[in-house]
């Protein structure tokens, strides 16, 4: 799935490019009209854009195919979200077109995410990674609400997070239970940290993965076995891999 979802960003950039060369064309008489210089100024514009998104794209596919270019900047971070924003929105159109499942494109998005910061070898601190997991993890029926303080866990084990709240600890790392995007992005200003691995759904994930700018954010869709944001789970084993990417091979356990 991944090497379809190259593929279906590489066509998103040809539609990008295309859509923006039209557009330019049927502004072309109305600009000139206005100043004579102000198309070529546009089209210059236009030229940067184009070239800055598709230097964006090359640099992905390079790093994925070929892991020695796999480098990671915040500059590059940020240009990175900034490109995927801007084509996926083309690429779940193709993916539809071909008749590709959204589930399956989104899962070949989060797939694609991982690989690009696992072979960037980004390694932060403990208490520099934050995790975050949706607030439906906790068993619904449970008095001991845990938004405001995970660490106000009881440990009953009728959910996952006295599990999670344990290695957490064990790691290191700052937990905390986003209720929502604005909450999410509201944690990522206070906590200021270098690396976020996510749990949630696909929907969540995506718009936290955009909004996280320079910020790498590994994403975890959630198991939802009961139906949408009702006592969910995570698989633990890709958790604590996807912490440990970010400690390095050796983590203190």
């Amino acid at each position: 799935m991944k090497n379809t979802f190259v593929k279906l960003l590489i066509l998103a950039y040809i539609t990008v490019l295309l859509i923006t060369l039209v557009i330019f064309k049927i502004m072309f008489p109305g600009l000139s009209h206005i100043f004579y210089l102000l198309p070529w100024v546009v089209l210059g514009a236009v030229i940067i854009f184009l070239a800055v998104i598709g230097f964006s794209l090359f640099s992905m596919i390079l790093s994925l195919y070929i892991p020695v270019f796999a480098v990671y900047t915040k500059e590059l971070e940020k240009l990175k979200k900034i490109t995927l924003k801007i084509l996926n929105l083309f690429a779940f159109y193709w993916g539809k077109v071909f008749n590709i499942k959204r589930e399956k494109i989104e899962a070949a998005f989060f797939e694609f995410n991982a690989s690009l910061i696992k072979l960037q070898h980004i390694r932060v601190l403990p208490e520099e990674i934050l995790l975050l997991l949706p607030r439906c993890i906790q068993n619904s029926e449970c008095i001991h609400k845990v938004t405001i303080n995970i660490e106000n866990c009881h440990f009953c084990g009728k959910c996952q997070i006295s599990e999670i709240v344990k290695f957490g600890k064990k790691y290191g790392i700052k937990m905390n239970i986003a209720t929502g995007g604005t909450l999410a992005r509201k944690l990522l200003h206070d906590f200021a940290p270098k690396a976020v691995v996510a749990v949630a759904c696909e929907r969540e994930l995506l718009s936290g993965i955009y909004d996280s700018g320079i910020i790498p954010v590994f994403g975890i869709v959630n198991i939802r076995a009961y139906g949408p944001c009702f006592n969910t789970s995570v698989n633990i084993d890709e958790l604590q891999s996807a912490i440990e990417n970010f400690l390095g091979p050796n983590p203190n356990k």
